[in-house]
């Protein structure tokens, strides 16, 4: 590998830097719009400043991270970055931040009732991981890996991160494009559908045909509903890397491509900036944005650089700080990769990064993470002994009011050795929007009680309905998340009206927004009133997309609501009913939470 010289390292860090403002100024203003583009410049007139992009700012948010938390960051520490500093509400980031204010952790938290993990929440935010890796594309990989999993786990998402931020991580030291791409689809899952979509264009690139032909061709394979789909917005940056000749024709084919504009255009303009420096952008690019940062005001709390020196700066000197530990680390282990999304880990002493006493792991199998009232469902730990002498104590459980089936189980466990620990739990509790429950483990020395550690958990409630097709008799559905299966009761058809009901229980009155999200006629009824009656659109429920909705002012305490959908075409359609808190005026913006504390329960017949 060649070497790099300080001067010459801090030009591509700060050229990474540029190229992704430049290239998310570019694709901004046109984000989202599925046809062909002909843009040759940006769209419109920034006044010297970029346009605030969460492709940049989430990434300032994990740097502030790694400055935190130093070269053991892991998932489970930037679920509380975002905690504390980030309010979006779109797609993933509001499913996945609504699951970790109610408990859930990583990874669970990202895959549990989010549609959305196949998307470019988490590829956008690769090259910290790279410029912190510089060199060194597994330590990279493993950081994106860590961060992608909190909001797309499960997802093509998470293998979009990881591919970028490999690849950018090379590009440092290699300039060959074709080289890089291949390099960095070794570290991701040759079935996945982003390593198919890439391959597919590297095939029609050496077929000859034209970016335009090779884009239609991409759409017809891969083309969704939703113009956030990450493989074929990754298929598009290597298209736009593959097809132009410098750094304005590579960001123009891309951004022209169209579907998520400012995601693609601004890691093309990173990428690019990390092959040839800063030197490699066109000064008619810097000139209408400069230097500056423009931050969301949804992300804040921290001390975000204010501009792109100072993130060069900071970036340059954690960069070190990882490098000098990587470089002299024999502990590999690190780099695993866990593709197990339905478990969550533990380490007793909390917190410990290495050297634990135990290690505990949550297994929820294929289950999502909630217990329908009066329901049951298992809950299984597995502990494992880390110390170098054997481990006596005692598992049991800390249970909200009113659930059943707690045990208490002794353990002795020599070096190495691991148990497992299952309960069924049995949900006799009032309804809450959450159970929070605890694994309480105890430690005898010389047969006496030493020590009692916690690691906390939390269930669900499922929302519950009472479902009816062509007016025939009600049945009890209980549905995780906010999907109402119709199909689990009734095998719709064409004609058919398929009703659902429930009491929706509000701790709190304000104003609310409710929204339905189905490509089939809906109707929405609050205490029996009719508030709208609309056709449906392409199915992507989040909390800002396009669909019928209502914004109604609700005291506190329950509310019957029912929702109606008529059938167009036989197999059931998809159904979503969410609810978010009033719209607040959030610096300018209006800010739209997820509604935590209301109940869905079964109507009083």
């Amino acid at each position: 590998m060649k070497t790099l010289t300080e001067k010459e390292f801090y030009d591509k860090v700060y050229g990474c830097w540029l190229g992704k403002n430049v290239g998310g100024t570019l694709g901004g203003p046109v984000e989202g719009k599925m046809e062909l583009l002909n843009l040759d410049f940006y769209p419109c007139d920034f006044n010297g400043e970029p346009m605030e992009n969460d492709d940049l700012d989430l990434q300032l948010l994990n740097l502030h991270a790694v400055e935190q938390y130093g070269v053991q960051l892991n998932a489970d520490h930037l679920v509380q970055e975002w905690l504390a500093h980030v309010f979006f509400n779109m797609d993933e980031y509001g499913l996945f931040t609504e699951n970790a204010r109610r408990g859930l952790k990583a990874p669970i938290a990202g895959v549990y009732n989010n549609k959305f993990t196949h998307c470019m929440g988490s590829p956008i935010r690769s090259e910290i991981w790279a410029v912190l890796a510089a060199g060194m594309p597994q330590v990279a990989a493993y950081y994106a890996y860590q961060d992608a999993v909190i909001d797309h786990a499960g997802g093509e998402g998470v293998y979009g991160e990881v591919f970028l931020a490999v690849l950018e991580s090379l590009a440092f030291f290699e300039s060959d494009v074709l080289t890089l791409i291949e390099q960095a689809l070794l570290y991701i899952p040759k079935q996945s559908v982003t390593a198919r979509a890439i391959l597919d264009i590297l095939d029609l690139h050496r077929k000859g045909l034209t970016w335009q032909q090779a884009r239609q061709e991409l759409i017809n394979r891969y083309g969704t509903d939703n113009f956030c789909y990450a493989p074929l917005n990754l298929a598009f940056m290597v298209l736009g890397l593959l097809y132009g000749r410098n750094f304005s024709e590579r960001l123009l084919i891309t951004v022209n491509c169209g579907y998520d504009t400012d995601c693609t255009a601004a890691t093309v303009g990173a990428i690019l900036g990390i092959l040839g420096g800063a030197k490699a952008i066109d000064e008619k690019w810097i000139a209408p944005i400069g230097d500056g940062i423009k931050v969301s005001p949804q992300v804040t709390g921290f001390n975000a650089p204010k501009n792109l020196s100072e993130l060069t700066e900071r970036s340059v000197k954690a960069h070190r700080i990882l490098k000098a530990y990587f470089e002299n680390c024999s502990d590999r282990s690190i780099f695993a990769v866990d593709p197990d999304i339905y478990t969550v880990k533990y380490t007793l002493p909390a917190g410990s990064a290495t050297g634990w006493d135990l290690q505990i792991t949550q297994q929820y199998g294929e289950q999502d993470p909630t217990i329908a009232p009066g329901g049951e469902r298992t809950v299984t730990f597995t502990v494992k002994n880390c110390r170098t002498d054997a481990y006596k104590g005692a598992l049991y459980l800390q249970l909200p009011s009113g659930f059943l089936g707690n045990k208490r189980q002794e353990i002795y466990l020599q070096p190495g050795q691991s148990c497992q620990y299952s309960v069924t739990l049995k949900n006799g509790a009032e309804p809450q929007s959450s159970y929070p429950c605890a694994l309480c483990v105890e430690q005898f020395v010389k047969n006496l009680l030493w020590q009692t550690q916690k690691i906390d958990f939390f269930l669900l409630p499922t929302k519950n309905w009472l479902v009816a097709q062509n007016g025939g008799s009600p049945q009890a559905l209980c549905c995780p998340g906010d999907r109402i299966a119709f199909e689990k009761a009734f095998a719709p058809a064409a004609g058919d009206l398929l009703t659902a009901e429930t009491e929706l229980y509000l701790p709190q009155g304000g104003e609310f927004r409710l929204m339905v999200h189905t490509r089939q006629r809906a109707t929405l009824f609050v205490d029996g009133q009719k508030i709208f009656e609309k056709q449906g659109a392409p199915y992507l429920p989040a909390f800002h997309r396009p669909c019928p909705d209502a914004n109604l002012v609700l005291t506190a305490g329950s509310h019957r609501l029912k929702i109606a959908v008529s059938v167009e075409k036989s197999g059931a359609e998809p159904v979503a009913f969410q609810m978010v808190a009033a719209p607040k005026v959030f610096a300018n913006r209006p800010l739209l939470l997820p509604q935590v504390g209301a109940l869905f329960n079964l109507p009083k017949q």
